[in-house]
């Protein structure tokens, strides 16, 4: 992987492999959303084109649990609206510590299984590598902050001992 590459936030690394399908062919438009619904990245052939695939997402992903709770279905992945010219697919999956709804816009007669599930991992695989890179980061502030605790309370002690003078340092500060 290279330094350029390693620098790019998940989303545009996100991005770019979608701009990559599209410039295929195979779609006109992606969309990564949370399962709040809220954009985590996308790309569009043609950029004025804007759509209210927000709504229709969280639609979906509600209408998704019902009915994995009234048919038992244990994890509903997919759902394809088919249009005259082109198909939406709702692809639903977990990512960054959550469900996550991958929306692609298909041209009608274009495949787009196998690019929709490579653009799964890759996104999952992204997420991942940054969820974990934080953890991390969050681990090393974690520890930083009980050793800050740790030579506050030997900096009290040694205070209240006299091993250190407290007095002249107080008349210095002010």
């Amino acid at each position: 992987m290279s330094t350029q590459t390693r620098e790019l936030s998940p989303q545009l690394l996100i991005e770019r492999r979608m701009h990559e399908v599209i410039a295929l062919g195979n779609y006109e438009a992606a969309y990564l959303f949370s399962e709040e619904g809220l954009p985590m990245a996308q790309a569009i052939r043609d950029p004025g084109q804007e759509t209210p695939l927000v709504e229709v997402s969280l639609a979906l992903q509600e209408i998704r649990r019902t009915i994995q709770q009234l048919a038992g279905v244990r994890q509903l992945k997919e759902i394809v609206v088919e249009g005259e010219s082109k198909r939406v697919v709702f692809r639903f999956f977990r990512a960054f510590e959550q469900e996550v709804t991958l929306v692609v816009v298909v041209p009608r007669g274009k495949s787009y299984r196998q690019h929709t599930n490579r653009l799964q991992r890759a996104i999952a695989a992204f997420l991942d590598r940054e969820t974990a890179r934080i953890d991390a980061l969050i681990e090393k502030i974690r520890q930083s902050i009980d050793l800050l605790r740790e030579y506050r309370t030997a900096l009290i002690t040694a205070a209240v001992t006299g091993k250190i003078e407290v007095r002249e340092a107080a008349v210095h500060h002010e």
